[in-house]
């Protein structure tokens, strides 16, 4: 399990100060108004509802069954033909059958990615590595430093 202050969830909250200091707003209440503001509009741009949201799954709440947000996907991926799954069982048969494929997380359900799906959301960088049999099931490695590596790839990209 992520500890509640992972790299990702710190990245996540250093851009939304970046982004408040831009502003250059005075007064402390108003800025923690808005710091607030711009963390909840940062969360929803990585994918999360809100920042309660990227809190709980970025700082290590998340499991199977729970809503992962959006935040293994992109827009860049529609058109890219991967397997859905609807529950982590069926994922992980599929996983078997599918070597050339990464297991990611998406809401409540599952996608088996392939490497022009990886590419998109920005990890091509990593695929020798995310296609060894052991990194393939994202949602087991939750948590790992691998898992906080991949995912600060992935905050990099959204927010490039």
């Amino acid at each position: 399990m992520v500890p509640h202050h992972s790299k990702p969830l710190k990245e996540l909250k250093i851009k939304a100060k970046r982004a408040l200091k831009q502003e250059r707003v005075s007064g402390d209440t108003e800025t923690e108004a808005r710091l607030k503001s711009q963390q909840a509009a940062f969360a929803k741009k990585a994918g999360f509802r809100d920042w309660q949201h990227a809190h709980q799954i970025l700082g290590g709440s998340w499991s199977d069954g729970m809503d992962a947000g959006s935040f293994w996907y992109s827009p860049k991926c529609t058109t890219l033909l991967n397997i859905w799954c609807r529950d982590l069982q069926e994922a992980e048969k599929q996983l078997i059958l599918h070597p050339e494929c990464v297991l990611l997380p998406y809401k409540r359900q599952y996608i088996l990615a392939n490497s022009d799906f990886l590419t998109a959301i920005g990890l091509a960088a990593y695929l020798p590595s995310i296609l060894e049999p052991d990194n393939r099931n994202l949602s087991k490695l939750y948590g790992s430093s691998y898992w906080e590596t991949l995912a600060l790839v992935r905050l990099k990209e959204i927010f490039s």
